[in-house]
């Protein structure tokens, strides 16, 4: 047990629970591959016997269509024979956790991450008898943004909980760029040192991530592999000394090496965050084979993983049948991943905020002459957390189902954070939902209207656009009296990622343009949703169709076929109101949009925002969307008796 957890626990006066015999690690003999000493071709070939029993699995509520398939072990094929003994090392992962070391709902607090970490303690053990040792705990990365208790510190208490939990490593996933790659990631590759109390502790989880570059250089530790990296807040892989054990409780060591891998998520991040700090994302997975092979060729490692902020499925169905992977692990997608490839190669994927983890047991044989043989994975599967068992509001409740040491600091962050996401200062009186709005082909629903009127209001703008991704989930709905008081909390909810507003002055005939570009397929994620001017857009038939606003053939499904303004028609099928054209407006954009490129390859138009954010049409740039958010809010409440507006009509107009 670290120094640092006796101290935490001692400065809260707080105690461990008794120590608990790690009796029940051991599962059922269940589906496992061949050795690899035989031959990676074997992957996946499973036989029967007789000898099986029921396994204790960590606590959880199992997702039965997500567990493998449980069949028997054969000791008939001259690999095993009936006096061998398994050793099992048991895998846990979480991934996209997005701050939700506690999660609100419906006025009850339910805290997922002390669950999850209760769990961890049931395999590592308790107080004097715990061993990091016996699990490996890995994380697929996202662990922070989304979750106003993580948001309002930064992440602090989501970096230090994964390293009092012990994690072994975390992937980068994309929204660790979010505050600053910088701010996140140390430069000995581990997440951010804490403070706890008076004294400042270095965390000691590594970040892992192969495939990263920056300034055509890589951005991972290649240092090990006899490459000079002079810049490297971030590692290509870890191997870690671990524990596995058979029935019998006799120990071996093994070594893992966990190899970080990431998708190309570039697009989902600020470019004044990624692009413009010369990062880039190279997507291949040959360099991570690559590298597992060679640390299995050197003897390095006797099992390796590939932790992924990546859908664990597509990627290991990608890595081909002569990968030597023996578990992929992945995240991002946020889909519920548990299968094998057609080759035998176990994939595994949780759910996100931490609603789920995943589970799997590492086998090994020990040969008479010591060495070390990976066998194949056992008891594969996605555990729901159970939020029926992760509730503390009364002295001793689900006490055996929630770690004592995160349960005391996701307390304390809820206990600093109350006094201000509780904070109220107006209230609607309808329901704000994602919903789409009556002839908007699913461009408008009120809650993006509200967020554009907002950004509108801040940036003093005529027309404000939002990104399909920037207007998350969860609703607005109103109480028995008919209305919905809005907390600090809710503009957090509302604006998660901090976005600066860029404003344009731009004359109607480039605004026209930015429009074409939201009807591309490209465009329309970047410029979704917006108010301020009526868009009637068409779908595109025949040859006449497939033309923009300037009657180029495009290709793209949608066009421009009417903008009104005020009442007036300044624009429709091709010609302008006079005196129009060249008017200008003023157009507000988050950082997101306008700074993402993403040209289409249909029409071949890209971002417009790019272009005009090297000159003079970019006026403004240093709001920032929930600070004005708050600001503008609270003005209109007082003005209106705490009531707050939220615009009900469409503003992109499908026609028939």
């Amino acid at each position: 047990m670290k120094i640092k957890r006796l101290e935490y626990l001692l400065f809260h006066f707080k105690l461990f629970l008794g120590a608990l015999f790690f009796a029940l690690l051991f599962s059922s003999c269940t589906s496992f591959e061949s050795c690899k000493a035989f031959s990676l071709a074997t992957r996946g070939k499973e036989a029967e016997s007789s000898q099986t029993q029921k396994s204790p699995l960590p606590a959880g509520s199992l997702d039965a269509d997500l567990t493998s398939e449980v069949q028997k072990i054969s000791f008939s094929a001259g690999i095993w024979d009936s006096s061998s003994d398994l050793y099992i090392l048991p895998v846990i992962e979480t991934s996209d956790i997005h701050g939700n070391i506690i999660f609100e709902k419906n006025e009850q607090i339910h805290y997922r991450l002390s669950y999850i970490a209760d769990k961890v303690k049931d395999i590592r053990g308790y107080s004097s008898a715990y061993d990091a040792k016996k699990l490996l705990l890995l994380d697929g990365g996202d662990i922070y943004q989304g979750n106003i208790f993580s948001n309002l510190e930064k992440g602090k208490c989501m970096y230090m909980a994964l390293d009092l939990m012990d994690y072994d490593a975390v992937a980068l996933g994309n929204h660790e760029f979010d505050w600053g790659f910088e701010n996140m990631v140390e430069k000995d590759s581990t997440l951010p040192a804490y403070k706890m109390g008076l004294k400042k502790f270095p965390n000691q989880v590594p970040v892992l991530a192969l495939n990263l570059y920056q300034n055509q250089n890589k951005v991972a530790d290649g240092a090990s592999r006899g490459k000079i990296v002079l810049n490297r807040p971030a590692k290509d892989y870890v191997i870690l000394e671990k524990k596995a054990i058979n029935q019998k409780g006799q120990e071996i060591a093994v070594r893992i090496a966990v190899v970080g891998y990431v998708c190309d998520y570039s697009r989902s991040i600020l470019a004044s965050e990624f692009g413009e700090k010369g990062f880039k994302i190279k997507s291949s997975l040959e360099p991570a084979n690559n590298l597992a092979y060679e640390l299995e060729f050197k003897g390095l490692c006797d099992a390796s993983l590939l932790l992924m902020h990546a859908d664990a499925q597509e990627r290991a169905e990608k890595l081909g049948e002569d990968s030597v992977f023996d578990l992929v692990l992945g995240g991002h997608s946020h889909r519920k991943n548990c299968g094998k490839t057609s080759w035998g190669l176990t994939y595994l994927q949780p759910s996100a905020h931490a609603t789920s983890y995943c589970y799997s047991q590492l086998a090994f044989k020990k040969e008479e002459s010591g060495k070390v043989i990976f066998c194949g994975t056992l008891q594969d599967q996605v555990i729901s957390v159970d939020d029926s068992k992760n509730t503390a509001a009364r002295p001793e409740e689900n006490k055996e189902d929630l770690d004592d040491e995160i349960l005391e600091l996701s307390k304390q962050t809820l206990a600093r954070t109350n006094l201000v996401r509780q904070k109220k200062f107006g209230v609607i009186k309808e329901n704000v939902t994602k919903n789409p709005l009556k002839m908007s082909g699913g461009r408008a629903c009120l809650k993006a209207n509200w967020m554009c009127d907002i950004i509108r209001r801040v940036a003093d703008a005529d027309i404000a656009f939002q990104n399909s991704g920037g207007v998350r989930a969860g609703n607005f709905t109103l109480d028995e009296k008919g209305q919905c008081q809005i907390t600090i909390n809710d503009l957090y909810n509302l604006f998660p990622f901090e976005n600066r507003i860029y404003v344009y002055k731009l004359t109607y005939q480039e605004l026209l343009t930015l429009f074409d570009y939201a009807m591309t397929s490209s465009g329309s994620g970047l410029f979704y949703y917006q108010t301020g001017i009526f868009c009637h857009y068409a779908e595109n038939s025949g040859a006449k169709g497939n033309n923009d606003s300037k009657g180029k053939n495009t290709g793209n499904n949608y066009y421009v076929k009417e903008l009104k303004k005020d009442g007036i028609t300044i624009y429709k099928d091709g010609q302008w109101l006079e005196g129009w054209k060249n008017k200008y407006v003023r157009v507000a954009v988050n950082e997101f949009s306008a700074s993402n490129n993403r040209p289409d390859s249909v029409s071949g138009m890209s971002n417009p925002c790019l272009e005009w954010n090297k000159g003079e049409k970019l006026v403004e740039a240093d709001k920032i969307d929930r600070e004005g958010a708050e600001k503008v809010l609270k003005e209109e409440a007082k003005k209106n008796s705490g009531l707050l507006r939220v615009e009900d009509r469409s503003y992109f107009i499908l026609e028939n």
